[in-house]
């Protein structure tokens, strides 16, 4: 509901005008109608709370509806993509998959249409923030006197509009981007079939297969994240979520940043990579994984600390071609036709379709339009330049008591993103983005989080009361870096999630659990936010059931219980070997201490067999077996039964490896497996340019 539009009157709005424009005062103020709010006003109109939104008209979506460009699959899933009152109202709201932009985008104009008629479109100029209220300033020439103001206004970057204006139709032409990530990737997948050369000039990007099968079940990508686990047994998730034994590596290259054994750190996981998983994209390709070096970093004792994703890591997500092929062999041209685009950048690299070039040590002329590198030269026809996406939050004057002058806008100097600790009662919403699942998993939680703040005086004073240190706290534990950096709103969604169900009071603990099945939703089930809305003040309808039958079609999250017990058997393996080398007189009790405290990297460096992700589950079941058996072997035999165990490990991943039979698959980036589709690609090569009419145009003309 709109409190006090501009056309009515209010006690104080004949006397109190600013700069000659009557002020219109209002309780709740939301700057910025998009799809980051709407689970705010939906908690406002439930409880029957007035607000006010104002709003431009022209956002992404409506730019590339306009430009007829939504013709692609989104690159998170339906339950990182919809709001969870969305996904418990559909019959099928359980069955997790990859939508189609036009079907997102419906989802905005049902909402749009919704409250279309509440909202006051005009564009907002100037917010001055006072101790207990702001004056909004529009275009119009309206001010507002508002109690609270939320801030809701998305994000502005160059490829954003590069996406809607690039012009397809190209043939046989060089493209060089100067960025990678989703949007680059998806103009990349438009333009090869049309036969154009591809030059990306970067110097590091991740990306990660959006959907797999494991275990006989199918996990989209935020699927199998098991977030809680790292609440409980951080280490054994560590080795858990970092997944294959290059992988693991690299924390061991973030806690040693800064130092001179950095970069032969980063050079050991590139000859262990090559030994173990020579056919992981990130071992074959290793320039395209490296580490940020910031000029500031963490304390020592601070990075040991870390999350196991810290903040900031941007990952790609796209169709790897095997899983493609899985879903859509068949039906690729009614696939294309939906808006399903195989985008295995992957595939693309090492096929040749796409030539990477260091960015930093690579020069581009745009005038003579030529990137050189290394003494080569070569030419380009159209240039996709990239850059950092920035907020579009108005302009905003501090004039409280705490401090004056212009709000700069710092992820890092606001509480979960949401609260600026310079500002008095502004909220922000939806400048986070997550490196895996969608944003609505963030806003979502963001949104109940400012819903309290607005409803619960008591909540928002403790909030305000410590908020430095909070921020402080929060800092320390997802950032490895202490100065600002361009990605520093990318999070971890599960670890996000959590925190801000924590900071709410709305989460679960282990304790609460009573079943088997509760304490296995709450370590492995991913932390959407429909899990914290299964019941509580902010419950909705049908979340349980949802999350009940998410948790069976995945076998009760099987594959990620085989890789907890997997990892845990083999540190109490680990830890045993060293008691009875002790016990048995090999070595001193300084010996056995010290060895204590080299087990995690110890177990980071020999424990690979447990890595490998599998689609068997009979593989999983016979590592569990084999994990166990190496407990008793070196319980019965002493500790140099160890060596036994672990080197069967490291055989039999070697052999596997080089066999690849098919159920054995990395997780992410398994150029073996994806080399066998060759014959796959051409024909969808085919089919694109059949559904697109390439080759067509001379006939039509």
């Amino acid at each position: 509901m709109s409190a006090q539009a501009e056309g009515q009157s209010s006690p104080a709005q004949g006397s109190d005008r600013e700069a000659g424009n009557a002020v219109t005062e209002v309780d709740i103020l939301i700057v910025g109608f998009g799809f980051s709010c709407i689970p705010l006003l939906r908690e406002l109109d439930l409880r029957g709370t007035e607000y006010t939104i104002v709003s431009d008209r022209n956002p992404v979506w409506k730019l590339l509806e306009e430009s007829g460009r939504l013709d692609f699959d989104l690159v998170s899933s339906y339950h990182g993509s919809f709001y969870s009152f969305d996904l418990a109202a559909d019959p099928e709201g359980y069955r997790d998959r990859y939508t189609t932009a036009e079907e997102f985008y419906g989802m905005h104009l049902r909402y749009l249409e919704h409250y279309r008629d509440q909202i006051h479109f005009d564009h907002v100029d100037l917010i001055e923030n006072y101790d207990t209220y702001s004056l909004v300033h529009t275009s119009a020439g309206k001010v507002y006197r508002a109690k609270q103001v939320i801030v809701s206004t998305g994000f502005r970057r160059k490829i954003h509009s590069t996406l809607s204006t690039f012009d397809y139709s190209i043939k046989g032409k060089t493209v060089l981007f100067t960025t990678m990530g989703d949007s680059a990737n998806l103009m990349i997948s438009k333009l090869i079939p049309r036969g154009n050369k591809i030059l990306v000039a970067t110097d590091r990007f991740m990306a990660l297969d959006k959907i797999l099968t494991l275990s006989g079940r199918t996990f989209t990508n935020d699927q199998l994240e098991s977030h809680n686990l790292s609440y409980v047994a951080p280490r054994v998730y560590r080795r858990i979520v970092w997944g294959s034994f290059t992988t693991a590596l690299t924390r061991l290259a973030i806690l040693l940043m800064g130092t001179p054994l950095h970069r032969p750190a980063l050079r050991l996981i590139g000859w262990i990579g090559k030994l173990f998983t020579s056919q992981q994209f990130i071992a074959k390709y290793p320039e395209t994984f490296s580490f940020r070096s910031p000029r500031q970093l963490a304390p020592w004792s601070a990075r040991r600390k870390l999350v196991p994703w810290p903040n900031g890591v941007i990952a790609i997500k796209h169709w790897p071609i095997d899983a493609y092929a899985e879903h859509f062999d068949g039906r690729i041209e009614e696939a294309i036709e939906e808006g399903y685009i195989l985008n295995d950048i992957h595939y693309f690299i090492d096929q040749g379709y796409v030539t990477l070039y260091p960015k930093s040590r690579s020069s581009i002329d745009r005038e003579g339009q030529t990137l050189t590198h290394d003494g080569e030269t070569v030419a380009y026809d159209f240039l996709v330049e990239g850059d950092r996406e920035t907020p579009r939050i108005p302009k905003i004057v501090i004039k409280h008591s705490g401090g004056d002058g212009e709000y700069r806008y710092r992820f890092k100097g606001a509480y979960l993103g949401i609260v600026p600790e310079e500002l008095r009662n502004i909220f922000l919403i939806g400048f986070a983005r997550p490196t895996t699942a969608g944003l609505a998993t963030l806003t979502e939680m963001q949104c109940l989080f400012v819903h309290q703040m607005l409803a619960e005086p008591e909540f928002k004073a403790s909030v305000y009361e410590n908020v430095s240190e909070r921020i402080e706290k929060y800092n320390a534990r997802h950032y490895h870096y202490q100065e600002d950096g361009p990605a520093d709103h990318v999070v971890f969604f599960g670890t996000y999630v959590e925190d801000v169900a924590r900071a709410m009071g709305i989460n679960q603990s282990l304790q609460d659990c009573k079943t088997r099945d509760e304490r296995t939703k709450f370590l492995f089930f991913p932390n959407a936010p429909f899990k914290y809305r299964v019941s509580g003040k902010y419950e909705v309808e049908g979340c349980d059931r949802l999350v009940d039958q998410i948790y069976r079609n995945h076998d009760r999250f099987w594959i990620h219980r085989a890789g907890f017990w997997r990892v845990l058997l083999y540190r109490v393996m680990i830890v045993l070997a060293w008691l009875r080398f002790y016990l048995d007189g090999s070595i001193s009790l300084g010996g056995f201490v010290a060895l204590l405290l080299l087990t995690p990297l110890f177990f980071r460096g020999l424990q690979v067999l447990t890595g490998l992700l599998s689609s068997s589950k009979k593989v999983d079941v016979a590592q569990i077996v084999y994990a166990a058996l190496g407990v008793v072997a070196v319980g019965i035999f002493g500790g140099h039964a160890l060596w036994f165990v672990l080197g069967g490990d490291m055989l039999a991943t070697l052999v596997l490896r080089q066999l690849k039979p098919s159920w054995v698959r990395y997780a992410f980036g398994d150029l073996k497996v994806k080399s066998k589709f060759k014959g796959f690609f051409q024909r969808y090569l085919e089919a694109y340019r059949r559904v697109h009419r390439i080759g067509q145009e001379k006939e039509a003309a």
